[in-house]
């Protein structure tokens, strides 16, 4: 990610809650299940993917702010 996108992202987004450590120890055994397939994702898509494996709701606005800075700046460079 470029630098400049870094600073922007973090301008309108300080700091991404920390979800409880349940859903944060299932997110990380789901992850171990398909790591092959998730690590190979985009920025995009693996954002969403958080989005739907962690349900903590202070935690998807975060994912959700990201989602839409990333396709806003993916629609810019295309």
């Amino acid at each position: 990610m470029p630098v400049i996108w870094h600073r922007e992202l973090h301008s309108g987004l300080s700091d991404v809650p920390l979800p409880p450590a349940d859903m944060l120890k299932q997110a990380w055994l789901d992850y171990q299940k398909d790591k092959w397939y998730i690590d190979s994702m985009g920025v995009c898509q693996a954002i969403a993917w958080l989005y739907v494996h962690i349900p903590d709701v202070e935690f998807r606005k975060a994912m959700q702010y990201q989602l839409d800075f990333f396709s806003v700046k993916h629609e810019e460079t295309v």
